[in-house]
């Protein structure tokens, strides 16, 4: 997965110069930081979503053979 990155002293200083504090940006980007971060370890890669797919495909498989038993069993 492609890194994301966050130029934190840039937000420190656009934050300031629209009146926020230094203290008040400092604080508001670790939030954004963190909350990024979060964010990025919940995202799905396309190996998740493959191995999502190939066991939903099993699934499906296995349903359809015990549905074509059962049908078997009542004819």
């Amino acid at each position: 997965m492609n890194a994301v990155t966050f130029d934190t002293h840039d937000s420190i200083k656009d934050l300031e110069a629209s009146g926020f504090t230094e203290e008040q940006a400092e604080a508001l980007v670790r939030v954004q930081k963190k909350a990024q971060e979060a964010n990025l370890e919940e995202l799905a890669t396309k190996r998740d979503l493959l191995e999502l797919k190939v066991e939903l495909i099993k699934w499906f498989i296995g349903s359809l053979s015990l549905l074509f038993a059962l049908l078997k069993l009542f004819p």
